[in-house]
């Protein structure tokens, strides 16, 4: 892999996941991912800021997963790594010239921890949409994938909306036994 190779889908990934924190909700920075002790924040708020993170590292794993698929022969689930990981370092790189923040109230090493455990976890994830590309490839390319997954999502839904209704249906019938129990 050249360099333009990894540095072009890293700016990639960079770009959709600031177009993510700018045009979806919650706009939350990194920072405050960190948990500050006995911080009231509403439970609602911290879903919202965990679902934005998986979608902000789904990204890395979408974008590994695209060039798997459209370049094997150059992107591997390891090079897909570095390049998630380069991507990450695009988003973080302001810190290293930015002080200490005073604001945050954790510990120094809980800061140091979580800035490295992001670039971890877009790595792991690049890594797993190359290993998805792979998977489909080896298994005769998008389309066999796509019919045989279409096949058994049908199938599992089939499956899905008849127990549903038979569970919902002895259900109701054990409530109108129910009642008509309490009646007498």
């Amino acid at each position: 892999m050249l360099w333009y190779e990894a540095l072009i889908p890293a700016v990639v990934i960079a770009l959709l996941v600031r177009w993510e924190a700018i045009f979806l909700f919650p706009y939350w920075s990194w920072l405050q991912l960190i948990p500050e002790v006995g911080s009231g924040e509403d439970p609602h708020e911290k879903k919202q800021k965990r679902q934005s993170l998986l979608r902000r590292i789904a990204i890395s794993m979408l974008v590994g997963l695209g060039l798997g698929l459209s370049w094997p022969q150059i992107y591997g689930p390891p090079d897909l790594a570095v390049v998630s990981a380069l991507g990450a370092g695009l988003l973080l790189w302001p810190i290293l010239f930015a002080p200490y923040l005073e604001e945050v109230h954790s510990p120094r090493w809980l800061v140091r921890l979580f800035y490295t455990l992001v670039p971890i976890s877009y790595a792991a994830s690049g890594a797993l949409g190359g290993w998805f590309a792979q998977l489909i490839t080896q298994r005769g390319g998008l389309t066999v994938f796509l019919a045989d997954e279409l096949l058994s999502v049908i199938l599992t839904a089939i499956v899905v909306v008849f127990s549903t209704a038979l569970i919902s249906r002895a259900s109701h019938t054990l409530t109108v036994k129910r009642e008509r129990d309490l009646r007498k």
